[in-house]
């Protein structure tokens, strides 16, 4: 043994504690290392799965999120989703955003908003204008939640997005003509002064533009109810357009409304960028036209 140089005698001894599983994480020292984990730290990226667990599930134990969803791995198997992928049940909301809004990830009738519409996580944080400020160009426009056709309660802070898409919201009345010819006209059919901002309605029917009609009277001039906004959606059945119910008339003085329709449109940030004029409803639209007209 003394001539036996001391690197051989130790051989043994190192490749047995390579194969050491020293976190009982399910891999050895040997295999952590050559992954590029911490053979000291059963969860290396911290989603709350072993390193071991996570090679034979499939998802990476070096990314917390495996399929960049906004969810971590764990998060997702303990929500019954699949952290391979950012939609489990295909319902066009992530599981990151199921989970935040309460509904369920893996079940496809289980949605935020029946009618589809979008969902921003990080509302609670922006900064809202206070109650009595008025709408005004250059502000955030107030934090309203009003139900829409489905009975469901519509934030509208959830169309803050960083995808440059635009909000118009008409302010309408179920009595008032010009506001029924606007609907009308969005379900689709053809009117000698709408047809002027057609590319607007492709754009909403794209995606790439949110409208928002906003009922704040019935035909008798009282409170747009949840009744009055069903009653609406059935004449003008557009798939695309949230139709919101103003019962108590909130926004016509927040926007200083003259006539039916008034109308306002809004930056990706929500910030008003252009509201009806004193004459004419039809500036947000002329406005709108220059960004999705071309």
């Amino acid at each position: 043994m003394h001539g036996v140089p001391m690197i051989a005698r130790l051989s043994p001894l190192l490749l047995l504690t390579g194969c050491f599983d020293s976190d009982n994480d399910g891999l050895s020292r040997a295999e952590e290392l050559e992954l590029g984990l911490n053979p000291d730290d059963p969860d290396t990226d911290a989603d709350g799965l072993l390193d071991g667990d996570e090679l034979g599930a499939g998802t990476d134990p070096l990314n917390a999120d495996t399929d960049g969803d906004g969810l971590i791995d764990g998060e997702e198997l303990a929500n019954g989703a699949d952290p391979l992928v950012p939609d489990t049940d295909g319902d066009g909301y992530t599981d990151f955003e199921e989970v935040d809004a309460g509904s369920d990830p893996a079940d496809a009738s289980s949605v935020i908003y029946r009618g589809g519409w979008p969902y921003y996580a990080g509302k609670d944080d922006l900064p809202a204008q206070n109650g009595g400020d008025a709408a005004a160009e250059g502000r955030r426009f107030r934090r309203f939640a009003f139900k829409d056709q489905f009975g469901d309660k519509v934030d509208l802070f959830d169309f803050y997005n960083d995808e440059g898409k635009h909000v118009l919201i008409d302010v309408s009345a179920e009595w008032c003509p010009p506001c029924n010819d606007m609907a009308a006209w969005l379900d689709g059919e053809s009117d000698a002064f709408f047809d002027n901002y057609v590319q607007l309605r492709e754009a909403v029917e794209a995606g790439d533009l949110y409208w928002l009609t906003i009922l704040s009277e019935d035909n008798s001039g009282g409170p747009a109810t949840q009744e009055v906004v069903s009653r609406w959606y059935d004449s003008y059945p557009s798939p695309h357009v949230p139709v919101l119910a103003d019962r108590d008339a909130e926004v016509p003085p927040y926007m200083d409304l003259r006539f039916w329709p008034t109308m306002i449109l809004l930056g990706p940030d929500l910030k008003v960028k252009e509201t009806s004029s004193s004459s004419s409803f039809a500036p947000p639209l002329d406005r709108a036209m220059q960004i999705y007209g071309q």
